[in-house]
């Protein structure tokens, strides 16, 4: 598929024993800017990503992926020295059992230890987390949340004061968010209901067209301008969280 600003994307999806290639290249079938490779076990080949290589100029890095009997998650390693082991308590809470010191500390808490759930409610029990009855996070030190009667999140508050407000549509969708003495930004959806334009009174950092290349999880990997450089790139942990 070649994007508007001349550069060319191409999926590869193979059978088990030849991995699955997504790539962003200058040229038809070229992957130069963007390689990501997915191998699935050849042996044992039930569906899970077993290592993911991403490639890129000056740049690349192995992850591969570990299952427990349960075939959750149990661990992340990559050529690169981050690594990252997950277990699970009795009831499927998944915790952080090690991270490796390349790995930055998160905004929010990370469970790291059973104790750190609730098992009367199977909620946080770690400092600073809090929730209302209907089980809506209220507390996440320094923040607290406030909810409409739908349970959706309308004001965030830091130290008491108002931090960001949240207004929806009918639907239910998010079409305001108003920072506490900075800028508002306004979405708009499209017939389909998925999200066509986001307005901001931010004055903007650059101008011109931007453009997406997803990994096969819908995860934005390279961001591209308007004349085809690539302007930033992504990597993820396990369930999301970037790096």
């Amino acid at each position: 598929m070649k994007l508007g600003n001349g550069r060319y994307e191409a999926h590869e999806h193979r059978t088990p024993g030849t991995p699955t290639v997504y790539k962003l290249g200058i040229a038809v079938e070229d992957g130069s800017l963007t390689r990501i490779e997915y191998d699935f076990h050849p042996a044992t080949n039930n569906g899970n990503v077993w290592k993911q290589r991403i490639i890129r100029p000056q740049f690349s890095a192995e992850q591969e992926y570990g299952y427990d009997a349960l075939n959750r998650i149990s661990g992340m390693y990559e050529s690169a020295a981050v690594n990252r082991a997950y277990n699970y308590d009795r009831y499927g809470n998944r915790y952080v059992e090690t991270s490796s010191s390349q790995i930055p500390s998160p905004i929010a808490p990370e469970p790291t230890m059973p104790g750190h759930f609730n098992t009367a409610n199977n909620r946080l029990a770690m400092t600073g987390t809090g929730f209302d009855a209907a089980g809506n996070q209220t507390t996440l030190a320094p923040y607290t949340l406030e909810y409409d009667a739908e349970g959706r999140n309308t004001v965030v508050k830091l130290s008491g004061a108002s931090y960001a407000t949240f207004s929806y549509d009918g639907e239910g969708r998010r079409v305001r968010k108003a920072m506490n003495g900075g800028d508002t930004t306004y979405y708009l959806y499209d017939a389909l209901g998925q999200m066509a334009v986001e307005y901001s009174t931010d004055t903007a950092s650059s101008t011109g067209s931007s453009y997406l290349f997803a990994d096969m999880l819908g995860s934005v990997r390279t961001i591209t301008n308007d004349v085809g450089a690539v302007v930033e790139c992504y990597d993820y942990l396990p369930f999301g969280r970037m790096l």
